[in-house]
């Protein structure tokens, strides 16, 4: 879609930003391999509950350390991108900072889908899966006309977080757990 409703060229610049932006996908791709044992012992309500505390626990960290990767990229991607890449692709650095606010939402669907995998509960999966797949295309036919190179990553970054939004709602609180730092001062004894 990228080449056909815009520009080829873009099809380079989203290349870097996407790849870029996800190398902090290591934070959560961690964190669910580290988790994935805990969800399967988790076979009853009490061991469920737990579960879920230590997966928001790890959803937190992820979010400071997401938080601090954009917040470092906006300081020095300009100067990142000046090293690994010609002149030109100094295009990507408002869409990498798009795609790492996006990032987030990527998060919960990295974690709940190990979860769900865990509970044998994939309809969640799916359904996640599919509802970013038509928010990114709709949002592309709409935005890469209007936006360019940023329509592409403004029409990820929601599909992102339509997707991980999507994941989480069966289980009730779970987004606000994912973001409540709060609940991880209190657990920084089991963190460190």
């Amino acid at each position: 879609m990228v080449s056909w409703m815009g520009d080829y060229t873009y099809v380079a610049y989203f290349f870097v930003a996407s790849s870029i932006s996800k190398m902090v996908w290591v934070l959560p791709d961690s964190s669910g391999n580290i988790l994935y044992p805990i969800f399967i012992k988790a076979t009853d309500e009490e061991k469920k509950r737990e579960a879920l505390k230590s997966m928001y626990t790890h959803a937190q960290l992820v979010f400071l350390l997401n938080t601090l990767a954009l917040l470092l990229f906006w300081l020095l991607g300009r100067w990142i991108l000046s090293i690994l890449y010609e002149e030109v692709y100094q295009q990507a650095f408002v869409p990498i900072l798009i795609l790492l606010v996006g990032n987030q939402g990527m998060v919960y669907y990295k974690l709940f889908s190990r979860w769900h995998a865990a509970q044998n509960t994939w309809r969640y999966v799916y359904i996640a899966t599919a509802l970013g797949i038509i928010t990114n295309v709709l949002l592309n036919l709409v935005l890469i006309a209007r936006y360019g190179l940023l329509g592409v990553a403004i029409a990820t970054s929601i599909s992102f977080w339509v997707c991980g939004i999507a994941i989480c709602l069966p289980i009730k609180g779970s987004f606000w757990n994912f973001l409540n730092l709060a609940n991880l001062w209190k657990r920084r004894a089991v963190i460190w």
